[in-house]
């Protein structure tokens, strides 16, 4: 249901019969990368940070080998198709879980990207402080998203994690 959510609002799928619908080079480039990030998250979401770098090599060598050389219709890519293949492949510089991808952009940014500059006033007291991580940035994300649609949430965590600050 989260991913529905996510990608609610985007184009709707014609009325045609599913055997008729021909994608784009672009929506296939996007399903790709979509597919690689729900691997990431369904797979690899619950891994240990020492396993994580194992799953994103394997992820990487599977989307290599997935890579197509010919086209939905069979035909050889097109310079152009090739492009937005490559635009839907994983960026390198960082792992899996360091990336979103922007389906309305049809590109992959870093969750950080979005993080507000961390300014903090001298006065501010020590339990008001909150430092935007990649971790806090992808909870506030998800949960905005939710909350906008009027989703139910439950933050579950060990105590000093930061769920009642997110919430609020």
């Amino acid at each position: 249901e989260l991913f529905d959510e996510i990608v609610e609002g985007e184009e709707e799928a014609s009325d045609q019969e599913e055997a008729e619908w021909h994608p784009s080079a672009q929506q296939l480039a996007s399903l790709r990368a979509l597919v690689q990030l729900a691997l990431a998250w369904s797979v690899g979401g619950s891994l240990d940070a020492g396993s994580r770098p194992k799953f994103d090599s394997v992820l990487r060598e599977t989307e290599m080998g997935c890579r197509g050389v010919t086209a939905a219709d069979g035909e050889k890519l097109t310079p152009q198709q090739q492009a937005l293949e490559m635009s839907a492949a994983l960026p390198l510089s960082a792992d899996a879980w360091t990336w979103r991808y922007e389906l309305r952009k049809a590109r992959w940014t870093r969750w950080l990207s979005e993080a507000d500059k961390c300014v903090i006033a001298q006065a501010t007291p020590y339990f008001d402080i909150t430092v935007p991580t990649i971790d806090t940035v992808r909870v506030d994300t998800l949960l905005t998203i939710l909350f906008s649609r009027h989703k139910p949430v439950l933050l579950c965590g060990p105590t000093g994690t930061g769920k009642t600050i997110t919430t609020e």
